[in-house]
């Protein structure tokens, strides 16, 4: 997981999110809450980024939009047949 980094503070609402790609991986299960997943208050984003084009490139980055609060994202691979296990970090946007 490259960006944002784990106890990160933002003072912009713009957050790119990006995790290095996973050899095989050919969806990622993307997830954001706040404040954390032990303790959530709000589900933010539950989506999966699939194939994009006919090269089957696969989106490794997503950008959101987000109002100031504590924030825990996390990530997971997937194919046909496995799945990695969620990789999470928190940040907080001032």
């Amino acid at each position: 997981m490259l960006s944002p980094e784990q106890s990160a503070e933002l003072n912009v609402g713009e957050v790119l999110f990006w995790w290095d790609e996973i050899e095989d991986a050919d969806r990622y299960d993307f997830q954001l809450v706040r404040p954390s997943f032990a303790q959530v208050d709000q589900f933010v984003v539950d989506t999966t980024l699939q194939h994009v084009d006919s090269l089957h490139t696969v989106i490794n980055r997503l950008e959101l939009t987000l109002s100031p609060g504590i924030y825990e994202w996390r990530v997971r691979g997937r194919n046909f047949g496995y799945e990695t296990n969620f990789q999470s970090r928190s940040f907080r946007i001032n």
